[in-house]
């Protein structure tokens, strides 16, 4: 039916039960009406939701190309790169992304929101100890970020301080689980009782802020998650009975 059609067909209908005294007709009308607009509405959210489903996919995709050419050429990688890795336009690149600050923003929160669920994967297991725990999550890297060359994160405060200060900030926050876990193991009597876990908390800081901000883990031909490791090997080592 055209909308003329239709127009025909509800004036026919209004001249027809105009003079109905109990206005059923007008009822007739609005819930006419909420039904043509509902399916209008819903067509408009479907389309939507797939629209933002596709930038999403885009969106993700993107960063995890980003990723891969990071992990590859360091923080001086460029659009360009990007859109050869993925083999698509670096225009389309741009319209999920304008700047490389907005990319490297996300690739943070990426990157942290994984790491979260890395640690999260280390509390559910039930074949390790506490200190096993522990270690596991104070080092926990997601799957695909091990090789991260996050040695040339010394240039991230310099080139994006705004990226580096949400670093920081990602860094300091979320210590929940590891805090609980050591009061856990001061209970169990596998942590030392007098372990303060403030300045535990604070050298892991420390030194995770020294591997971002010095050459430390180049000279010594060291990766990320390598320097990682050997810090919290030595720091749980040193608070263990």
């Amino acid at each position: 039916m055209s909308v003329v059609q239709l127009k025909q067909a509800l004036e026919t209908k209004f001249v027809k039960r105009v003079s109905n005294e109990d206005g059923s007709f007008y009822w007739d009308l609005v819930v006419f009406y909420i039904k043509v607009e509902t399916v209008i509405v819903n067509a408009v959210s479907v389309k939507e939701l797939f629209m933002a489903a596709v930038d999403k996919e885009l969106k993700l995709k993107i960063m995890q190309s980003a990723a891969r050419v990071f992990a590859a050429k360091g923080l001086k990688f460029r659009m360009d790169d990007i859109a050869l890795d993925m083999s698509i336009s670096k225009k389309t690149i741009y319209t999920v992304f304008d700047t490389k600050e907005k990319l490297l923003s996300s690739m943070v929160d990426m990157a942290f929101a994984n790491i979260k669920k890395s640690e999260q994967e280390v509390l559910d297991r039930n074949d390790l100890g506490t200190v096993e725990k522990l270690k596991a999550l104070l080092a926990a890297m997601p799957e695909g970020y091990g090789d991260l060359n996050l040695r040339e994160l010394d240039a991230l405060k310099e080139k994006y301080p705004k990226v580096y200060k949400k670093v920081q900030k990602k860094l300091e926050s979320g210590w929940e689980p590891t805090i609980e876990l050591l009061k856990q193991g001061k209970l169990e009597g596998v942590i030392r009782q007098d372990a303060n876990i403030m300045i535990l908390k604070a050298m892991m800081e420390a030194s995770i802020e020294r591997f971002f901000s010095d050459d430390v883990l180049k000279r010594n031909g060291l990766t990320y998650l390598e320097g990682l490791n050997e810090v919290v090997e030595i720091l749980i080592e040193g608070i263990v009975c």
